[in-house]
């Protein structure tokens, strides 16, 4: 069982790696500049995380379910994407560029969509 445990310990450091691997060989003005980065990101940080608030109210969740549902709707875009993009040979550039835009605007768009959440 510890070669199995120390596999598991691996599982957030080694994604860790390969993301700050690729940002640092990538252009973030080449990022900024891309609107369908924009895009993805006012979908993955602001209307997906409002649909899925107003079906869960709508089907009568509430309480902590539904702050907790809130906010894994409004997280950003994950890490795996690089992953994903690196071992199928995919635009890892752009994988990099949503998940480090996504991150960063995702801390004015989290506290306002989970405050939401709690008022409703």
């Amino acid at each position: 069982m510890s070669p199995i445990s120390y596999l598991s310990s691996l599982n957030t450091p080694v994604p860790m790696l390969v993301i700050g691997v690729h940002l640092s060989q990538v252009k973030f003005s080449k990022a900024l500049r891309d609107a369908g980065i924009y895009a993805v990101t006012g979908m993955r940080l602001l209307a997906i995380p409002l649909v899925s608030l107003l079906c869960m109210r709508l089907c009568g969740v509430g309480g902590d379910i539904l702050i907790s549902c809130t906010i894994a709707a409004c997280a950003p875009v994950a890490a795996t994407t690089t992953m994903f993009a690196t071992k199928f040979d995919r635009d890892v550039d752009l994988s990099v560029g949503l998940v480090s835009i996504t991150t960063l605007f995702s801390i004015l768009t989290m506290p306002i969509i989970i405050a939401l959440s709690q008022t409703i």
